[in-house]
């Protein structure tokens, strides 16, 4: 590889990035939705610029206790034996997910759909 090569390719590298930044940062805030799905299914969502102080999500696998504050999501309390979900950091981008396993629960945050 030459040296120009390189050079053509860190500077596409670095567009790249640049652009990708630009348009992740772009997006409203508004724009961000809360899913909940357990065993597969949506159950619910939640807008994520709306705060929910506690919202008990319960099933036959278990129960969860979900926070919505300052636009992030997190799992304040369940009943399963690892908590993994509780000590999972707070999801806020879209992408971020919080898993409770025993309780196949996936809350993400997801892109809300253009209405």
């Amino acid at each position: 590889m030459k040296k120009g090569d390189r050079i053509l390719l860190l500077t596409a590298a670095v567009i790249a990035m640049i652009l990708f930044v630009i348009n992740t940062q772009q997006r409203p805030e508004n724009d961000k939705v809360v899913v909940i799905t357990i065993d597969g299914v949506v159950t619910q969502t939640f807008d994520l610029s709306t705060d929910v102080p506690r919202y008990d999500i319960v099933s036959e696998f278990g129960h969860n206790i979900m926070q919505i504050s300052n636009q992030t999501v997190r799992v304040t309390d369940a009943d399963c034996p690892d908590k993994i979900c509780v000590h999972t950091k707070s999801a806020k981008n879209i992408g971020d997910v919080i898993v409770c396993l025993p309780h196949r629960l996936i809350i993400s945050i997801e892109e809300a759909a253009e209405q």
